[in-house]
């Protein structure tokens, strides 16, 4: 009997030791598994991703801590929505302090075109006589550069303080480009300006038409300015498939290559008037169509601004 029970404990206990080791085993592997799982998260977390585990059903003290991670996860998302829109808000107060800093300069350039198209009034006024029909006419002309010059200058700024987004249509690129420059040649001294748009053919594209206006009317009259008021203005318009390559040159002086870098910051300007938001604005509009615009200048060699458009969106 003594030795059936030694032999016993000798097949039991062998036995015992490695279903325990088995048992030991599955249950660290377990174990290792979830605290890998929730490693691999926690680290995702500190990238920015917040991506809760899934629930556990269990009570033990791993699912304690994945319970407490989840809502910390969850808190620290919300956390993140709430920074972003602060951080939104911070960029729209300082646009608009930034506009308040500006008033006084918009004041200072809307105030002399008014005082011309007043004085043009005046003469207008005055000069009814028969004899006098040119004046009269060159006197209306007058009223009406200084008049889109002002328009301008609050279309910049008001473009500049809303966030409107792109409202879509479809239309020929070659077409708004020619009608674009007419405008031009009313605001600007474009007499010995030769304008030439170089493109296939008709091209249509889906953008938001006043938008993409203000883009070319921008770019166009700092073309007309940089060459003041004589040289070669020259639109290429090239199509693919999918992206529509729209190219901008002047045979200007071309830009400093320390400035190259600032031109479409907000204010910035190398001329004695102006609100320095017109290349601001063409950059923040081709983004909010989904494109890009480059710029590349040489002193003494002119510049070319390029902008890429997908034709749908």
């Amino acid at each position: 009997i003594i030795k059936a029970s030694e032999v016993g404990i000798r097949v039991i206990f062998p036995l015992s030791f490695f279903f325990g080791f088995i048992t030991l085993f599955l249950v660290t592997q377990n174990i290792v598994k979830r605290l890998n799982e929730l490693m691999i998260t926690i680290k995702k977390t500190g990238e920015g991703y917040f991506s809760p585990l899934p629930f556990p059903s269990g009570k033990d003290e791993i699912s304690t801590l994945i319970r407490t991670y989840n809502n910390m996860a969850e808190a620290l998302k919300e956390r993140e929505m709430q920074l972003i829109k602060k951080e939104e808000e911070l960029i729209q107060h300082r646009k608009l302090a930034a506009i308040g800093i500006l008033a006084s300069g918009v004041a200072h350039e809307l105030n002399n075109p008014l005082n011309n198209i007043h004085l043009s009034a005046q003469i207008l006024e005055r000069e009814t006589e028969p004899d006098s029909k040119l004046m009269v006419k060159e006197t209306i002309e007058d009223i009406l550069s200084q008049s889109l010059r002002v328009k301008k200058i609050v279309g910049d700024l008001l473009e500049f303080a809303r966030e409107r987004k792109p409202e879509m249509a479809r239309i020929n690129l070659p077409d708004l480009i020619k009608n674009v420059y007419s405008q031009v040649e009313k605001i600007s001294s474009s007499e010995d300006i030769r304008f030439s748009v170089i493109s296939s053919g008709e091209v249509y594209i889906s953008v938001d038409p006043e938008q993409m206006e203000r883009v070319l009317l921008n770019l166009f009259t700092n073309a007309v300015d940089a060459m003041s008021g004589k040289g070669d203005l020259i639109v290429r318009v090239s199509p693919d498939e999918d992206v529509v390559k729209i190219e901008v040159s002047d045979t200007g002086p071309g830009i400093p290559e320390d400035t190259v870098n600032k031109i479409f910051d907000p204010f910035f300007t190398t001329k004695d008037r102006g609100t320095g938001l017109g290349l601001s604005i063409v950059y923040n509009i081709i983004k909010n169509h989904y494109g890009r615009v480059e710029v590349k200048s040489s002193c003494g060699q002119g510049t070319t601004f390029t902008i890429y458009l997908p034709r749908e969106i």
